[in-house]
């Protein structure tokens, strides 16, 4: 059971970090834009 279900936790762990990477350099683009205006 174990051995089915790390690749798919590990997978969805990897997604998650992406997506929490993405919204953190769109937060940093974001103040970037907001503090040169």
């Amino acid at each position: 059971m174990d051995l089915l279900l790390g690749p798919v936790f590990d997978r969805n762990e990897r997604q998650r970090n992406a997506l929490m990477l993405a919204v953190a350099a769109l937060r940093a683009a974001g103040e970037n834009a907001l503090g040169k205006v």
